[in-house]
Formats: structure tokens, sequence, C-alpha cells
């Protein structure tokens, strides 16, 4: 008996019957798979987008803390300014002799004598009908009168009194510069200065009306003929500020 001879087709219908049913499996195999790293994909697309808006919140807040820092420094550090210049004992007597039309002080650093200050004149007159005052001060001769002690050199001569207050403005006047200064190199504006020395400036500037006007003229004179451009310049910006206060004030007040 002859054998019957393998069908070779065999195989290739094998191959073929493999290729339609696992053909569209493969395919969806291979969909599945490069969706997955797809998703993979987005969601380090996302986590990428994620860092970087936390990167640049941190940056804005260290950006933020980093200016309140500097602002607390400059704060700390114009604050240790003006404390130093209201501790002065020089600026201190000068504020004196301003407050008062009258008063009695120690004038000088190596001294422990009082001196009656008078702003001018008419406040001379009153010491002489205060009997006290007269018997005490002036008819010993301790007592001088800002506006005489502040005129010009080729006035005339001064006294040791009228020298001695010359000196005590003069420290005033330098130490109220060194502000300007300040205000001029940017390190604060003349806002944030005038919230610490508008008084002190309003005394030298003819802000208060217990300041005799001829000491207000005086010291006027005194800062542009002796070289006080940097206290000359607070005092025009203070000048400034009032009227801008006058003429706004709801600003004033709040």
């Amino acid at each position: 008996m002859i054998e019957a001879a393998a069908d070779p087709s065999l195989p290739e219908h094998v191959r073929l019957w493999l290729l339609a049913l696992l053909g569209p499996a493969v395919t969806a195999l291979g969909f599945a798979f490069i969706y997955k790293q797809l998703q993979i994909s987005a969601r380090q697309a996302e986590v990428a987008s994620n860092s970087y808006v936390l990167s640049v919140e941190a940056a804005e807040r260290a950006t933020v803390q980093a200016a309140e820092q500097q602002n607390w420094k400059k704060a700390e550090f114009l604050a240790n300014q003006v404390k130093d210049f209201f501790s002065d004992e020089s600026v201190e007597r000068t504020t004196y002799m301003l407050d008062w039309h009258i008063r009695k002080l120690v004038i000088a650093d190596d001294d422990d004598e009082e001196v009656l200050t008078l702003h001018d004149d008419a406040a001379y007159v009153e010491a002489q009908n205060r009997p006290h005052l007269h018997d005490q001060f002036l008819k010993e001769g301790r007592a001088v009168v800002i506006a005489r002690a502040l005129r010009k050199h080729d006035d005339g001569g001064f006294t040791e009194h009228e020298a001695v207050v010359r000196d005590n403005f003069d420290w005033l006047f330098f130490r109220l510069g060194q502000f300007q200064h300040m205000i001029q190199s940017g390190l604060f504006t003349y806002q944030e200065v005038d919230i610490h020395l508008s008084y002190v400036l309003d005394l030298v500037s003819g802000g208060l009306d217990y300041v005799s006007s001829e000491v207000t003229a005086a010291i006027a004179s005194y800062v542009r003929i002796y070289d006080f451009p940097a206290t000359k310049a607070l005092m025009d910006s203070r000048i400034e500020s009032r009227k801008g206060q006058r003429a706004n004030p709801s600003d004033r007040q709040s």
C-alpha cells in the first residue's frame, strides 16, 4: 500500500490561521502598549508642569520674603539713625531752645551753668519784666537771644554764649543734612524720613506758631549763608509737605 503524501500546504494554512487569529490581538496589544506609554508621558508632563508651577510659586515667595526682609532691615537702619539723632545732646539742647521762647538750660557739654535762651527781642523784654529772670540771668549776663546769635559775621562780634548757640545750631544742621544725603543716595524716600523728623523740621522751617518768626528767618538765612544745602533741601521738602497737607486735609487725617 502506498502511503498518502503529506499535504505541503498544511503549515501555510496553520500560519495563515494563526495570523488571522492572533493578528488583531497583537495589534490590540501594540495599541495598548502605545496608549500606556502616552499615559506615562502625559503624567510625566503633568508632573513636570506642576513642578514648574511650584518652582515659580516658590521663587515668587522667596522674592517677596527677600523684599520684606530688605524693607525690615532698611526700616531698622533708619530707626537706629533716628534714635542716634535724638540722643545727641547738642541736638536735644537746640530742640529745647526752639521749643520754648524763653528757656533755662545748659548750652555746652563742658559747662554746668544754666543760661537763659530767648527767641527774639520781644522775649528778652518779657524776661526783663520778670524779676527772677532779670536778676538771675539778664543782670549777670547769662542770657542769649537766638535770633541775634544766628546773624552774619559781618554784623559784629559774638558773645561767648552766642558762639556756643551757633555751635549747637551748626551741629543740628549737620546732623539733619545727613538724612538728606541718605535720601539723595536712594536709601530712603523723603516720606520715610519725614515720619520721624517732621517735628524737628517744623521747628526750624516755620511750621510751628510758637517759634518766633525772627528765629525762623534767621535760621533760613543761616543755612543759606553758611552752606548747609542738604539741610536747606530737607527744610524745603518739609515746607512743601505742609503745603500738601493743607491742600489735602483728608490725607493728614488718614
